[in-house]
């Protein structure tokens, strides 16, 4: 039993004659007249009482005629899916992200990109690092990431979405100049980092390296704990 032989059954029960659903399916009436017998065949059983050239359901069609019509909708409705998908219509995107992106960059985009497909749900996965994150949109398991340059790897496609502000938060009352801040003030200042942001805190490190601010230990204090 195909598709094809459940659409013939139908457009002759619909239009009530060989003739006429051949006509509306636009395919030779012998054609569909096969297709019938073939799925008769198939079923092992009769499916019209045939007098002359009139077909008339007899008990077992009568029985195959809700099923037949429940495949071929659930059919339409399925290429109505993957239609749907295939124009960005209806679907999922699942997006890995690390724990030192910006929200606002990740939500940003995701606004954006909700707003033009509002059919479209979107998961967002979080990972420790680069390289897991690349290492799941590779796999297939993320269809994109978002991350901070270099990307550890040559076998992806990288798009520069623009810059990442790093904040300096301070204790009221610090002197704060208008102009730039320079990396060389903070010398003798105990910093406090995030446990959930490594990457982010090498970036920091090597920033305060190249003014020869401080040594970095590779110590890490959860933000807002005291040691």
């Amino acid at each position: 039993m195909d598709i094809r032989q459940l659409e013939y059954f139908l457009a002759v029960v619909e239009h009530q004659g060989v003739n006429r659903a051949a006509q509306h399916l636009h395919v030779a009436q012998a054609s569909l007249s096969q297709g019938i017998r073939q799925l008769e065949r198939e079923l092992k059983l009769s499916l019209f009482h045939r007098t002359g050239r009139n077909l008339v359901l007899n008990p077992a069609g009568q029985l195959l005629v809700e099923p037949a019509r429940k495949v071929l909708g659930d059919l339409v409705a399925a290429q109505d899916i993957m239609r749907g998908a295939r124009e960005l219509q209806v679907g999922s995107v699942t997006i890995g992200t690390m724990p030192e992106m910006s929200s606002e960059a990740v939500a940003a985009w995701s606004a954006s990109f909700t707003s033009l497909y509002s059919e479209i749900r979107i998961e967002l996965l979080e990972f420790p690092g680069a390289r897991e994150l690349c290492d799941e949109v590779l796999a297939g398991h993320c269809e994109l990431g978002f991350t901070t340059f270099p990307v550890p790897t040559e076998n992806l496609e990288r798009v520069e979405l623009g810059d990442q502000r790093l904040l300096l938060v301070m204790p009221p009352g610090t002197a704060t100049p208008d102009a730039p801040f320079e990396l060389r003030r903070l010398e003798g200042v105990p910093l406090v980092v995030s446990n959930s942001a490594p990457r982010e805190n090498d970036i920091v490190a090597s920033m305060l390296r190249r003014e020869s601010v401080i040594h970095w230990s590779g110590r890490r204090c959860r933000t807002g704990t005291r040691r």
